[in-house]
């Protein structure tokens, strides 16, 4: 068992479009699902645009917004939880771009020598997918 100090999310966000003219990106909400606990992903840059690639970072070096309540040190979680909980993404549509094409999500616990990942491994490679009001709201991932 060892104490989880830091939790990267890795966010790709397609390029193809959706519905009618609506792009790729979103003013929506993204939550991550790990260890018994959801996560708000979002930092103060505009997040989740066409083509966009960010690292988010919770717990040790956060840099993600409200860092206090999204911290896996607070209240303190374990590996040992990882394999007892499904690890996801979840979105929440919300502004004038409600759904958001997702290329590709990977999450690294305690990343270093010994850590732990989980990837949308079954999307890689085959088209993005989309996720809103009308077509789901959930990834669950795969460890790796």
């Amino acid at each position: 068992m060892a104490n989880i100090a830091r939790i990267d999310v890795r966010l790709l966000t397609g390029t193809k479009n959706g519905i009618g003219s609506e792009g790729p990106g979103t003013d929506g909400d993204v939550y991550i699902g790990i260890a018994g606990r959801e996560f708000f992903i979002d930092t103060t840059a505009d997040d989740f645009e066409r083509g966009a690639d960010k690292n988010y970072v919770l717990g040790d070096g956060a840099n993600v917004n409200f860092r206090e309540f999204n911290d896996p040190r607070e209240p303190q979680l374990s590996t040992d939880d990882l394999g007892k909980f499904p690890v996801y993404l979840r979105f929440e549509p919300g502004g004038s771009n409600p759904d958001w094409n997702v290329e590709r999500v990977r999450v690294t616990v305690n990343p270093g020598r010994s850590e732990i990942r989980f990837d949308n491994v079954r999307l890689a490679g085959l088209p993005d997918i989309w996720l809103g009001q009308r077509m789901g709201k959930t990834v669950h991932l795969t460890r790796v």
